[in-house]
């Protein structure tokens, strides 16, 4: 991410490569990403706006996730929630 916008998308491991001496990683611990609105995408180019979200097993699908199971959300490149301390 740069200012407000997605730069790539990908693995752990190929974003950590891309990624400049000062960048600040989110580790999303393998829990869901997915896009903070309807109208979102998480694509290379997009506003970076996206919420990390608990689930109970690694295979329920995604829904619209309520409060309390959003840990972390990302609105145009402003950290505004962070439960689990994601961010450095």
């Amino acid at each position: 991410m740069r200012e407000d916008r997605v730069l790539a998308v990908g693995s752990s491991a190929e974003l950590r490569k891309r990624a400049g001496a000062t960048a600040a990683i989110v580790d999303a611990r393998g829990w869901l990403v997915l896009p903070a609105h309807a109208t979102a995408v998480l694509a290379p180019g997009a506003e970076a706006s996206l919420h990390i979200v608990e689930r109970a097993t690694p295979t329920e699908p995604p829904a619209a996730p309520d409060e309390e199971a959003v840990v972390f959300s990302l609105t145009a490149g402003r950290i505004v929630r962070d439960r689990r301390g994601l961010a450095p």
